[in-house]
C-alpha cells in the first residue's frame, strides 16, 4: 500500500530488495562516512557472565580489564565445589565466592583457586575473578567438585 505522508524528495535508485524486517528503531544520526571495508571480526567487549557452570566444567574466554562473574552449581549431591581459574593466562589479583548476595569467600592467596565447602545439592555458587587494572587476556577456568 502506498505510504499516506510520501517523501518530497524520492531515491532515484530505489532498491530492488528491500528488507522484510526494517528496525522498528533506526538511529537519528546515522554515519555520513560509512567504511567501505567493516571488519569480519568487530571487536565486543569480554563477555561480563558467561553463563553457568557444572561439575567437571570447563570454560574459556576473553577478560578485558573487566571483572568477569561465573555461577557454579553442585548437581546429584552435596560437597565441596572448587573454582580453578589457575590456568589463565593472566595474573587474577582475587576470586569472590558469593551466595543469595553473602560474601561466602575469598581468594586471599591469590593462586587462581578457591574452594566452597559444605554446598548442597542444587546450590548456586556465583564466583568473580578480577586482575588488575588494565589486564587483557584469555580465562580458563575448571569447576570440580567432591563429596
Amino acid at each position: 500500500d502506498p505510504t499516506i505522508d510520501p517523501t518530497a524528495d524520492p531515491t532515484t535508485d530505489p532498491t530492488r530488495d528491500p528488507t522484510a524486517d526494517p528496525t522498528a528503531d533506526p538511529t537519528n544520526d546515522p554515519t555520513t562516512d560509512p567504511t567501505e571495508n567493516p571488519t569480519k571480526n568487530p571487536t565486543t567487549p569480554s563477555p561480563t557472565h558467561p553463563g553457568e557452570m557444572i561439575c567437571g566444567e570447563t570454560k574459556q574466554g576473553p577478560y578485558n580489564d573487566e571483572p568477569v562473574e561465573f555461577e557454579a552449581r553442585i548437581q546429584s549431591f552435596d560437597g565441596d565445589l572448587i573454582f580453578d581459574a589457575s590456568n589463565s593466562d593472566f595474573t587474577i589479583t582475587n576470586i569472590t565466592a558469593i551466595d543469595f548476595g553473602q560474601l561466602l569467600d575469598y581468594d586471599d592467596t591469590q593462586d587462581g583457586i578457591i574452594t566452597i565447602f559444605d554446598i548442597e545439592n542444587d546450590a548456586d555458587i556465583t564466583f568473580t575473578i578480577y586482575a588488575a587494572p588494565g589486564i587483557k587476556g584469555t580465562f580458563d577456568v575448571v569447576i570440580d567438585c567432591t563429596s
